[in-house]
């Protein structure tokens, strides 16, 4: 189940399996990686885990999903670890700045990975 706020943005918790945490967790981890720009995370539907993290960005170079991946290994749980990534020239923000992360999974949505 995909939780939102009043303003129709995705709240930030993460459940996979059980085990929820915020997506923060998961940007603060990935911003550190020297060619992210912007980083979003999110939840997506899994058939039998409930959710699983994917992930928008902004980068200054190509990223593989492997790359990321193994970027995070060290710092984050197994079940933290992003399932999906999309790249976006520009990852949308409301007016005061937030980056919206139902935009980033409906375009997940749109592109057919997921």
């Amino acid at each position: 189940m995909v939780l939102t706020t009043g303003a129709g943005q995705v709240a930030n918790t993460i459940n996979v399996g059980g085990f929820g945490f915020a997506a923060e967790e998961i940007e603060e981890v990935l911003i550190m990686h020297p060619d992210i720009d912007e980083i979003a995370a999110f939840s997506i539907r899994h058939p039998v885990l409930g959710e699983q993290v994917a992930v928008a960005l902004k980068s200054k170079r190509f990223l593989a999903i492997n790359e990321l991946k193994e970027f995070c290994r060290n710092d984050l749980e197994p079940y933290k670890i992003p399932a999906k990534m999309i790249r976006m020239k520009i990852l949308p923000k409301t007016h005061s700045g937030k980056i919206q992360r139902n935009l980033c999974r409906e375009q997940l949505i749109i592109r057919g990975e997921i």
